[in-house]
C-alpha cells in the first residue's frame, strides 16, 4: 500500500487486505488454475473521509458506522483523467479514461446474522494509439458487479454463508490499422455479457481437530458477441506470412450457458504439529447450444511444524479451469473453450527469526497435461488490433509445464528501516511437435526488492524489478530492400527462440504528512522507472519506399513506459 500502481483496477483506498494464494488454492475457488487474488473491503470503524488528488485524477471516500455500531457503510468514488502524466510524456500512447464506483453496506442483524451488499460500477472510455505501427483503437465500455452476503451462525462452531451476485459488462471497440506498405485495415467488435450467480457454504469445527465445510454453486451466463472488419496485406508479407492477401473477419453469436459446482473440504489437526486438508470439487458446465462437459478437481495439502518457528508446506492438487465467456466459431460453428487441466505440486518452508525477520523457500511444478490453443502475436505482445495483425500465430501445445523455485527474505515491517527480497528461477513452456518451446512471458530468473524507511513526517518507498526479457520470435528476410515484393522471401524464425533485454525498472514513493484540521494531510511523489532504463518491450517493423522506387524493411525497438512522475495531495480523517 505504500508504493500504489500507476494503473489499479480497484482504487487502494477502498481495500482493507490483500490475499494472494501461489500455491493450491483453497477449493471454494475451484475453477481457476493459476494464481488466486482475493480483495476484503476498506473496514469502517469510525467516521471517515478520504481524499485524493493529483495529476491522474482525483478520488474520494466516506463512509460511517450508523445505528449505533450495528451497520457500517462507505462510498469510493475515483476518476481517473485523460491528461494524465503517461500521456504527457508520450502522446502516441493514448488517452485512457477510467471512472469507478465502490458503495459497500453491512448489517448486523443480531449476535447471529449478518449482511454485507455492495456495487461496484465501472465507466471506461480509452483511446490508444501505436506511433510506430499506425495503429489507432476506441473503446467505450462499461461494467458492474453486484453482490449480497448472508452470514448466520447457528451455534459456536456451525454457520451458513449464502452469496448472490449479478455481473454485466459491455465493450464496443472501433481500431484502424495503416501500416504502411505492409497492412490496412479497420475493425468493429460489439461485446455483452451478464453473469448471474447463488452460492451456499456450510462449515463446521466440530472440536479444536476437525473443520469441515461445503458448498454448492450455479451460475447462469448469457454472451452475445459481434465482429467485423477487413484488412488487406501487402506483399511480401503476403504469401509468405499471411495466406491470403485479404483477411475477413465476421462473427456474430449467441451464447446461453449454465455452471454447476459441489464442493466439500475436511481439515484435521493429526497432531500438534501436522494438520491435513482435503477437498474435493465438481465443476459442470452446459451450452443451451452446444455440449456439455463436467470436471473433478482434487486437492491436498500437509502443514508440519518442524520447530516453533519452522513450517513445512506440502500441496497436490488437479484443477481444471472450463471457462464460459471465450467461447469463438470454427468453420462458422460454435465452439466452448477447451477444457484446461493442471496437475501442480507445491513445497514451502519458512522460518521466522528471533528478530521478526523470516524466511521463506518455496518450490513448484504444474503440468497441464491436455492439449491447448491460443493464438501468440510474434512482434508485439499486446496488439492493439489481434485480429488485423500480421504477425499473428496459431499455437496447439500438445502439453504446457510451469516449474520454479522462489527463495524470498523479509525484515520485521514495525521498523523504521523494513523490506523484502526475493530472487525467483522458473520456467514456462509449451511442447509443440514433440520439443519445448517457451512461453512470450518466461523469465527464468526474477529479482524482487522492496523497501521502506518511515522517519514522521516522512517516508519513502522504493521498489526494484529484474527479470530475464521475455522470448520472441525473430523475422527471417531473404533482404532487407527490394523493388519487387515477389522476389523477397519472409518467414518467421524458430518460435520464441531469441529473447529481449532484461527487464529492469526502479518505482519509488516519497511522502509527506502533517495533521491538520483535525485529519492527516500527505503530500506524495510516485516516480514510475526513476531511472529512465528504457527496458525492451517488443520489436516493430515498418516499409519505407524512397523516390527511386526501393521499399526498405526496418525494425525498431518499442519500450516498456519510461520515466512517469505523479505528484498528489491526499487528506483524511
Amino acid at each position: 500500500k505504500e508504493l500504489q500502481s500507476l494503473f489499479s483496477p480497484v482504487d487502494p483506498m477502498a481495500v482493507d487486505s490483500v490475499t494472494a494464494w501461489t500455491g493450491i488454492a483453497p477449493i471454494k475457488y475451484g475453477n481457476a488454475i493459476g494464481g488466486v487474488v482475493s480483495m476484503q473491503p476498506r473496514r469502517i470503524t469510525r467516521k471517515t473521509v478520504d481524499l485524493q488528488l493529483s495529476e491522474q485524477g482525483a478520488s474520494a471516500m466516506a463512509g460511517t458506522p450508523f445505528a449505533a455500531g450495528r451497520g457500517t457503510v462507505f462510498a469510493d468514488l475515483r476518476v481517473q483523467n485523460q491528461f494524465a502524466p503517461v500521456g504527457w510524456i508520450n502522446s502516441g500512447i493514448g488517452k485512457p479514461t477510467l471512472n469507478d464506483l465502490i458503495v459497500h453496506a453491512t448489517w448486523k442483524a443480531d449476535a447471529h446474522t449478518r449482511l454485507a451488499v455492495g456495487i461496484l460500477a465501472i465507466d471506461d472510455h480509452r483511446k490508444y494509439f501505436g506511433t510506430e505501427s499506425a495503429q489507432s483503437k476506441g473503446v467505450s465500455g462499461g461494467e458492474y458487479y453486484l453482490w449480497a452476503r448472508l452470514d448466520h451462525d447457528f451455534s459456536n462452531s456451525f454457520s451458513s454463508a449464502t452469496v448472490l451476485s449479478a455481473e454485466q459488462s459491455h465493450e464496443s471497440v472501433n481500431g484502424t490499422v495503416n501500416e504502411t506498405n505492409i497492412v490496412t485495415g479497420s475493425l468493429f467488435e460489439n461485446s455483452w455479457h451478464a453473469v448471474y450467480t447463488l452460492r451456499e457454504e456450510l462449515r463446521d469445527t466440530l472440536n479444536a481437530r476437525w473443520y469441515w465445510h461445503v458448498g454448492a454453486q450455479a451460475s447462469w451466463l448469457e454472451l452475445v458477441d459481434r465482429s467485423s472488419g477487413l484488412a488487406n496485406f501487402s506483399a511480401p508479407f503476403y504469401p509468405d506470412l499471411q495466406s491470403s492477401s485479404i483477411a475477413y473477419v465476421n462473427e456474430a453469436f449467441a451464447a446461453h450457458a449454465v455452471t454447476y459446482a459441489l464442493y466439500g473440504s475436511v481439515r484435521w489437526q493429526v497432531s500438534p504439529r501436522a494438520t491435513i486438508d482435503l477437498g474435493v470439487r465438481r465443476n459442470a458446465r452446459h451450452y443451451i447450444s452446444g455440449p456439455g462437459d463436467a470436471q473433478w478437481n482434487v486437492r491436498a495439502n500437509l502443514r508440519y511444524r518442524l520447530t516453533p518457528r519452522t513450517t513445512a508446506r506440502l500441496g497436490w492438487g488437479q484443477e481444471t479451469q472450463a471457462n464460459v465467456l471465450d467461447p469463438h466459431l470454427e468453420n462458422g460453428k460454435f465452439d466452448a473453450p477447451d477444457v484446461r487441466r493442471v496437475t501442480q505440486t507445491d513445497f514451502s518452508l519458512d522460518h521466522r527469526f528471533l528478530d521478526r525477520n523470516a524466511t521463506r523457500l518455496e518450490l513448484y511444478y504444474k503440468d497441464e497435461g491436455s492439449p491447448t490453443s491460443y493464438s501468440a502475436y510474434l512482434f508485439s505482445p499486446f496488439p492493439l488490433l489481434s485480429k488485423l495483425t500480421v504477425d499473428r500465430l496459431h499455437i496447439s501445445a500438445q502439453r504446457s509445464r510451469m516449474y520454479g523455485a522462489e527463495v524470498s527474505f523479509s525484515t520485521d515491517l514495525s521498523r523504521p528501516l523494513s523490506g523484502t527480497v526475493s530472487y525467483a528461477w522458473s520456467r514456462a513452456e509449451d511442447q509443440i511437435g514433440g520439443r519445448w518451446y517457451p512461453r512470450s512471458w518466461d523469465e527464468p530468473n526474477a529479482v524482487k526488492l522492496n523497501a521502506l524507511w518511515r522517519h514522521a513526517p516522512y517516508a519513502v518507498a522504493a521498489s526494484l524489478t529484474w527479470h530475464t526479457g521475455w522470448p520472441y520470435t525473430p523475422l527471417l528476410v531473404s533482404s532487407t530492400q527490394w523493388t519487387d515484393p515477389a522476389a523477397v522471401r519472409l518467414a518467421f524464425g524458430t518460435f520464441n527462440s531469441q529473447r529481449l533485454q532484461s527487464f529492469f525498472t526502479l518505482d519509488l514513493r516519497l511522502s509527506w504528512q502533517h495533521r491538520l484540521g483535525g485529519g492527516m494531510l500527505q503530500t506524495y511523489l510516485d516516480i514510475y522507472d526513476a531511472t529512465n532504463s528504457s527496458s525492451t518491450c517488443c520489436y516493430n517493423y515498418a516499409v519505407t519506399r524512397s523516390e527511386s522506387g526501393v521499399y526498405t524493411l526496418t525494425q525498431t525497438r518499442s519500450p516498456w513506459l519510461l520515466f512517469t512522475p505523479i505528484f498528489g495531495v491526499r487528506w483524511h480523517f
